[in-house]
C-alpha cells in the first residue's frame, strides 16, 4: 500500500503516513501509480540529411567534371579535325586556280570570252590573240559581227565581234512585254502601202474593189470601211467572190464582220438571234486561223480546226479546202454553221488563202 498524496510505501499496521502525515486511508487502491515514461529523445533527422546532401553533391561535381573534360576532348578533336579540312580546302583551291588559268583557252565559250581570249579572223574563224585558228572553236561562225552556232544556225547570243576583232559580251536588252490586244500586233504585220483599196464599177450600180489577190492588209487594217464603219464599196473584191458563190454566201459588205477580238467576237456570234444569215445569202464572217489541222467530222467530211489568235479560241471550219496542209495559217471567209453543244462555234465552206510568210515571226 502507499500513501496517496507522497507515494511512500506504507506498512499495513500504519494509520499515518510517516512522511507526509497524511492519514492512510485502507480503501485506496494498493497497486502503485502508473510512472510517466520520457519518452525517448532521437537524434535529430536534419543532420543525417545534411550528410547525405554532402555526398550527393560531391558525387555530382565529379560527374560534370568528367563530362567536361571529355566534351574538351571532343572540342579539341574538332578544332583539329576542321583545321586539317581548312588545310586541304586551301589545297583544293590553289590547284583549282592553278588549273583555271584565265590565260589558257578553256573551251568554255563565254568564260574565254570573258577573259578576252577571242578574236575572229577575216575569214569569220575564231582566234587567240596571235591569230591562231582554234579547232575547239570549229563549230562558230561569225556574220554581220555576230557569232552563230554553224551546226544550227542559231546565234549565240550577246556575242559579238568588235572593230579590233575581239569577240565580247554585251547584255541583252530585256524584252518589253506588250499587253496591247492581239489585233494591235497583227497589224503590225500588216502594210498598209500594199491595201489595195481601188473601187471599180461593176454595173448595175454596184461598186467592188479592185483585186491583188492578197487581202491580209486590207482585212487587219480594216481598209474596206470608212472610220465611221460604213463599207467603202458594194461588195468584196471579185477573187473572194467567185470562191464564195458556190457556197450561197453573200458578197456584200454589210453582210461582213472581221472577228478581232475587240469591236467583234465570237460571243456576239452566239448572242446574234440570226447570226447565218438570209438561207441564200449567208453572212460572211472573216478570221485568222494559226496550225490549222485536218480532221474528219462526224459525217465523214473534212474539217479544219485552228487557232484564231485574237480570242485565242480553237475554231472548227467544215469543208474541203484545196491547197491547205496541216500547220498552215490561215485567212479565212466563211459562214455560220451552228453552235454545239459547249457553245462552240462551227464554220463551214467559203474561201482559204495560206498566210504563212505575214505571220511567220507573230
Amino acid at each position: 500500500m502507499f500513501c496517496r498524496k507522497c507515494g511512500t510505501e506504507l506498512k499495513d499496521e500504519w494509520q499515518v503516513c510517516p512522511n507526509c502525515g497524511e492519514p492512510v486511508n485502507k480503501t485506496v487502491d494498493s497497486e502503485k501509480p502508473e510512472e510517466k515514461v520520457e519518452p525517448t529523445s532521437k537524434k535529430p533527422l536534419y543532420k543525417d540529411m545534411r550528410v547525405w546532401i554532402v555526398v550527393a553533391v560531391a558525387i555530382c561535381l565529379v560527374l560534370v567534371g568528367v563530362i567536361l573534360g571529355r566534351g574538351s576532348g571532343k572540342e579539341d578533336t574538332k578544332k583539329s579535325s576542321k583545321k586539317t579540312e581548312q588545310a586541304k580546302n586551301t589545297e583544293q583551291t590553289n590547284e583549282t586556280e592553278e588549273n583555271n588559268d584565265p590565260t589558257e583557252i578553256s573551251g568554255d565559250l563565254y568564260t574565254d570570252v570573258e577573259n578576252q581570249l577571242l578574236y575572229a579572223n577575216d575569214q569569220g574563224q575564231i582566234t587567240d590573240k596571235e591569230g591562231n585558228v582554234l579547232d575547239v572553236y570549229s563549230n562558230i561562225g561569225v556574220e554581220d559581227s555576230c557569232l552563230y552556232d554553224k551546226s544550227d544556225d542559231t546565234i549565240s547570243e550577246g556575242l559579238f565581234v568588235d572593230d579590233n576583232g575581239m569577240v565580247y559580251y554585251e547584255q541583252p536588252e530585256e524584252a518589253e512585254f506588250d499587253d496591247r490586244p492581239e489585233i494591235e500586233k497583227l497589224r503590225d504585220k500588216a502594210d498598209p502601202n500594199q491595201c489595195e483599196t481601188g473601187i471599180e464599177d461593176l454595173g448595175l450600180g454596184v461598186t467592188g474593189f479592185k483585186d491583188d489577190g492578197d487581202y491580209f492588209d486590207e482585212v487587219v487594217l480594216g481598209a474596206w470601211f470608212n472610220e465611221d464603219g460604213s463599207p467603202k464599196a458594194d461588195v468584196l473584191p471579185s477573187g473572194v467572190c467567185s470562191y464564195l458563190q458556190n457556197s450561197d454566201m453573200s458578197f456584200s459588205l454589210s453582210n461582213y464582220k472581221f472577228i478581232d477580238g475587240v469591236t467583234y467576237t465570237f460571243d456576239d456570234i452566239r448572242r446574234d438571234r440570226n447570226p447565218q444569215g438570209r438561207s441564200d445569202l449567208k453572212n460572211i464572217y472573216c478570221m485568222i486561223l494559226r496550225n490549222v489541222q485536218k480532221d474528219t467530222g462526224s459525217d465523214g467530211k473534212i474539217m479544219l480546226r485552228g487557232i484564231e489568235p485574237c480570242t485565242c479560241t480553237e475554231v472548227i471550219v467544215h469543208g474541203t479546202f484545196n491547197g491547205v496542209i496541216n500547220g498552215d495559217d490561215l485567212l479565212v471567209f466563211t459562214a455560220f454553221r451552228g453552235l454545239a453543244e459547249d457553245d462552240a462555234v462551227n464554220f463551214e465552206d467559203g474561201a482559204a488563202y495560206v498566210i504563212n510568210d505575214r505571220l511567220a515571226f507573230q
